[in-house]
């Protein structure tokens, strides 16, 4: 993986993390990383098995909460990825989640947005 800046200590927060590929891709381009996989406790069981296979070089640190409705701090972060996140905000809530996403980077701090986009009907 190439790197426009270094993330050599950032905190990195991988939100709605799901198998954790994402927030594993950056622990392994960079081992001073500490990465966060917040999802609920259920798929955090998975992704804990997941980064225990990968033998990943730094420690994993896992927050079971509920993404939409969590508050992720104040300057916490250097990094945030949302994988696939906005498909699963319903209507009044994107600008909350924005607000409170913004609120935990750290001054200079990066927000990568990976994801698809539904039909009205949410369903392709």
């Amino acid at each position: 993986m190439r790197q426009v800046r270094s993330l050599a200590g950032a905190d990195i927060l991988d939100v709605g993390t799901g198998s954790g590929v994402w927030g594993a891709a950056f622990a392994q381009s960079e081992p001073t990383a500490r990465i966060t996989y917040l999802d609920s406790e259920h798929v955090l069981t998975q992704v804990r098995e997941n980064i225990t296979r990968l033998k990943l070089p730094n420690p994993a640190h896992y927050w079971a909460a509920d993404c939409t409705a969590v508050d992720f701090g104040t300057g916490t972060f250097d990094l945030i990825l949302l994988p696939q996140i906005i498909p699963v905000l319903l209507p009044d809530e994107p600008a909350v989640f924005f607000e409170r996403v913004a609120r935990a980077l750290r001054p200079g701090g990066l927000l990568v947005v990976s994801g698809y986009l539904l039909t009205d009907r949410r369903d392709g």
